[in-house]
């Protein structure tokens, strides 16, 4: 048997280097129940990330920026908006955040957005582009798009829309236990 040890008016996060109090586990082997106190990692959950991003030296930068920043996991990337929508719009595929280029080899950002309207209401879609123009914001909006950020002005806006997402996130999750 499981349970989480819970301490009145001690914050799950009071243990050292971001632990929780603790587990307690209840020997079931024997007449007399042990009790065994070891930390819970209480680590805060990746956002799972699709980036859609044609050119490779900003790609590269992109994941790296992301991932030490952000606090999320790139879990797939592609150049292409044929493969972007397959990737995303596959069934039972778990992802939070799709970072989407406007302009591509194959295809657009617009045209990724529109093809994925029908994604679940926890999946953000943000556009990423150096054509931040009003019109472009507009129509980006109404396809579905939940941000839109300037690659030359906007990019520590984007980290930390990141890192609001994984908070909401996370309590999204301890809100479920």
């Amino acid at each position: 048997m499981q349970c989480q040890l819970v301490l009145p008016g001690i914050p799950p996060t009071a243990g050292k280097n971001g632990t929780g109090i603790g587990h307690i586990i209840a020997s079931e082997f024997s007449s007399v129940p042990r009790f065994f106190v070891f930390p819970i990692p209480l680590s805060s959950m990746s956002l799972v990330t699709y980036l859609v991003e044609d050119n490779q030296i900003i790609l590269a930068q992109l994941i790296e920026t992301l991932e030490e920043m952000a606090d999320v996991s790139i879990k797939a990337h592609t150049g292409s908006q044929t493969e972007a929508i397959h990737w995303l719009m596959q069934e039972n595929r778990h992802w939070d955040l799709a970072i989407v280029d406007l302009f591509l080899n194959e295809g657009n950002g617009l045209g990724i957005l529109e093809g994925c309207q029908r994604r679940d209401a926890h999946q953000k879609m943000v556009v990423l582009t150096n054509y931040a123009t009003a019109e472009i914001r507009r129509r980006a909006a109404e396809l579905g798009a939940d941000a839109l950020f300037d690659k030359s002005e906007q990019l520590e806006d984007l980290v930390a829309y990141c890192e609001s997402q994984v908070k909401n996130s996370n309590l999204l999750s301890n809100n479920k236990h």
